[in-house]
């Protein structure tokens, strides 16, 4: 009999304890689509962009304290403006790489019609996946210019998140895209 009050009392303890973790799990929303960036987005983007600049390169880093990657840097920002969720494969998740939020979380564009804010993606070995993405800022002076975190474009050492001139573009197979975010 005391050993079956010990084992009802921790049954209750650990459903107890497993309500409590329905609370901390976070379940994507069940009703979502997908829209555009406004402008008042976009402006977000880049005020907090001016603030990021020089934050060391760090591979698979998604936050000013650890440092930002290239896909890092435009999760933060989507969570900056209160997006959470990303799709892939018709289904959220809370993270997304380059190539999902090209294949998933984007609308392709044309170079001639690139705004300030659209993302550029790259296949850089030409290998049919993305590497690498940066947010469009506009061009001036017949120059490209645009925000990314990364680590050696170009030969030249940067390892940080920085405003830069995008050199040899079209060698690096890019992609336009207009970036969506998930609204439920």
């Amino acid at each position: 009999m005391k050993h079956m009050m010990i084992s009802m009392v921790i049954v209750i303890l650990m459903i107890m304890f497993l309500s409590s973790c329905v609370n901390i799990i976070k379940l994507p929303p069940q009703h979502w689509h997908q829209e555009y960036l406004s402008t008042k987005d976009i402006g977000t983007w880049f005020d907090i962009l001016s603030t990021l600049e020089g934050i060391p390169y760090k591979w698979g880093g998604q936050n000013p304290e650890e440092g930002f990657d290239c896909s890092g840097l435009i999760v933060y920002l989507y969570h900056q403006i209160g997006v959470e969720w990303f799709v892939y494969r018709g289904y959220l998740v809370n993270d997304a790489n380059s190539e999902a939020l090209y294949l998933y979380n984007s609308s392709p564009t044309t170079f001639d019609r690139l705004q300030h804010g659209d993302l550029i993606f790259f296949d850089m070995d030409g290998d049919d996946h993305i590497d690498h993405v940066a947010i469009f800022d506009r061009i001036k002076d017949d120059n490209i210019w645009i925000w990314d975190a990364t680590t050696n474009p170009d030969g030249v050492e940067i390892n940080a998140v920085s405003h830069r001139t995008l050199h040899d573009m079209w060698d690096k197979n890019p992609f336009f895209a207009k970036p969506l975010k998930v609204v439920y």
